[in-house]
């Protein structure tokens, strides 16, 4: 009989937590970068493989929370081709050994990588959630672009989510170049929206405005969402009719900004 807290998962130690897989061979982003964010719901919906590799095709940055390793889709990652993927891994079934984490995906390769993990937990399942953060060079210019990719915690206390958000600003920090902060920021009430927004302001980053409706199990509200600074979203689209996650994919184009 397996013993019953073999069902929990186990948290990954911080030594283990960035893994990075694939390969790209491009050196620089352009003036113009195609981004896909989405929670990809850990794949567990049909259809999802093939939704997946549609979308990335013709983008330069993919934004990933709920991606996975150790699963039946790690060849879509570990293959040297046009991605180099870093993930930063949060915890794993300890039955299956499947492991669920962030993943920024980019056809540049980084220059530099760190992550925070939530030092507070979510309840039942005990795990915590996690804030990458990678950086890229950037043709002709001497700043980089920094990218932040954040999956919140949940079913938490105010204080608790709030514990994040700092994690979120000290990975910012003084970064000076243009930036991109996206993900699943699990904003299901007001309080947890407007401490996100004051945050970000007091950053100087901008909310890209995203046509889309709530879902009924996110109690009809926005959890997922775009910042910037020193970019301009020229184009944007929300994929609401993608039924291969519980999350609808965000598609951005940025154009930077002058240095």
């Amino acid at each position: 009989m397996i013993p019953y807290d073999r069902f929990f998962p186990e948290i990954v130690e911080s030594k283990d937590s960035l893994q990075i897989l694939g390969g790209c061979s491009d050196c620089e982003f352009g003036s113009k970068i195609r981004v896909l964010v989405w929670n990809m719901y850990k794949g567990r919906l049909a259809g999802w493989k093939d939704d997946f590799e549609s979308f990335i095709h013709d983008k330069e940055l993919v934004i990933l929370q709920e991606s996975i390793i150790n699963t039946g889709y790690d060849s879509l990652f570990n293959t040297a081709g046009r991605f180099e993927w870093i993930m930063a891994k949060t915890h794993r079934n300890k039955i299956t050994q499947a492991t669920t984490g962030v993943k920024t995906g980019s056809i540049v390769k980084s220059t530099g990588h760190s992550y925070y993990m939530t030092t507070d937990v979510e309840p039942f399942l005990r795990t915590p959630k996690m804030l990458l953060a990678t950086t890229y060079p950037l043709a002709g210019r001497a700043d980089e672009l920094l990218v932040v990719n954040i999956h919140a915690i949940n079913f938490v206390s105010f204080q608790k989510y709030s514990r994040q958000l700092k994690q979120m600003v000290e990975a910012i920090g003084e970064h000076r170049g243009p930036i991109i902060l996206a993900g699943d920021f699990n904003t299901w009430n007001a309080a947890r929206f407007k401490s996100l927004r004051d945050a970000v302001a007091q950053m100087g980053l901008k909310e890209i405005p995203l046509v889309r409706r709530g879902r009924l199990a996110h109690l009809n509200k926005d959890l997922d969402h775009v910042f910037c600074r020193g970019m301009n979203a020229v184009k944007t689209e929300v994929l609401m009719a993608v039924k291969s996650s519980d999350h609808y994919p965000i598609v951005v184009e940025f154009e930077l900004e002058e240095a």
